[in-house]
């Protein structure tokens, strides 16, 4: 069965070459590239337009985003299975191959998925960073409890780990082209609902490159509108299909995040949120909290709570 590896490209002249030569060099033989490049006004382009051959093709687009790339890319791919590589990441050579041969050995349908370990890195493969591994490694039978391990571990599965049919994408419409950040969760959050089941396969792995410029440490106001949207429609996503006690903590977990890491900048997406959590019963984590602090929350709320402290705090600063 022929895979295709699609490649949504921008701006990534440093990185492309690695990742269209480990997608190359794939040691599952019945394979296609097919690279998107979404408008770079660097390299990239013609970088990727050198390796372009029978089994390779290169397609460009005005700037509209990772999500059309990957749509774009689908629409010339004649593949049955889908692997998508980000333009600065790499896998292992066989990684293809032994997901291929584990669907084969297990005879997997059309709507189970398979996922891989992976690790994060700096500029050689080698300088591996620190990483909570702790949602790998598992099988699952209902796949939305995949996304409860990751919410809770405040971890992910990268898109590049995974290999599906690509029915499974096209019968949840894509990925969504008016997200440009957290499209990569709220995609597989659609597609798990789909899922039979998920397999984890073992010897292999994919290599997130950390760059400085990642969309996912993006923290202006554009992005967080795209970021709190991404989340929002995670949570409605699981919720719906799997609203089980333990789902209402992942989400938690995820929402929590929101609030803390993005301070200031969060401030008008706050009381939607609070009333997002309220309405379906999300709790706001108060582990390690004091007990004023606990009071606080459990009698004005999380949102005033959180505002009061930060007004304290710098009066104290002034004083």
């Amino acid at each position: 069965m022929k895979v295709s590896i699609l490649i949504p490209l921008y701006n990534a002249e440093q990185y492309i070459a690695k990742t269209i030569e480990s997608a190359l060099n794939q040691t599952w033989k019945d394979k296609e590239i097919i690279i998107v490049d979404d408008g770079s006004t660097d390299n990239s382009f013609s970088i990727a337009k050198s390796y372009e051959s029978e089994n390779v093709k290169v397609y460009t687009q005005v700037n509209r985003g990772v999500c059309a790339s990957r749509n774009y890319a689908l629409t010339k791919a004649v593949g049955e299975y889908i692997q998508y590589i980000d333009d600065d990441d790499i896998i292992d050579l066989d990684k293809i191959e032994k997901q291929m041969n584990y669907i084969s050995s297990k005879t997997l349908c059309k709507t189970d998925v398979v996922y891989c370990a992976h690790v994060n890195f700096l500029d050689d493969i080698k300088d591996i960073l620190p990483y909570n591994d702790s949602h790998q490694g598992k099988s699952y039978d209902k796949p939305l409890e995949l996304f409860n391990d990751m919410l809770i571990a405040r971890s992910i599965i990268l898109p590049g780990s995974y290999l599906m049919h690509r029915s499974l994408i096209e019968n949840i419409g894509g990925w969504n082209e008016k997200l440009l950040n957290n499209e990569d969760g709220e995609f597989y959050a659609r597609i798990m609902t789909k899922a039979t089941s998920v397999h984890y396969v073992p010897g292999t792995k994919v290599y997130w490159r950390s760059t400085p410029n990642s969309l996912s440490k993006q923290v202006d106001t554009n992005y967080l509108g795209f970021k709190y949207t991404a989340w929002i429609t995670i949570a409605t996503t699981l919720l719906k299909n799997n609203d089980v006690e333990e789902t209402r903590y992942a989400c938690s977990q995820l929402l929590n995040d929101f609030v803390v890491e993005f301070r200031p900048a969060n401030q008008a997406w706050l009381k939607p949120l609070e009333g997002f959590m309220k309405k379906n019963k999300i709790k706001y984590d108060t582990t390690n909290k004091s007990k004023v602090h606990k009071f606080l929350i459990n009698t004005i709320g999380w949102r005033r709570t959180l505002l009061l402290k930060e007004k304290i705090k710098n009066i104290q600063n002034l004083i």
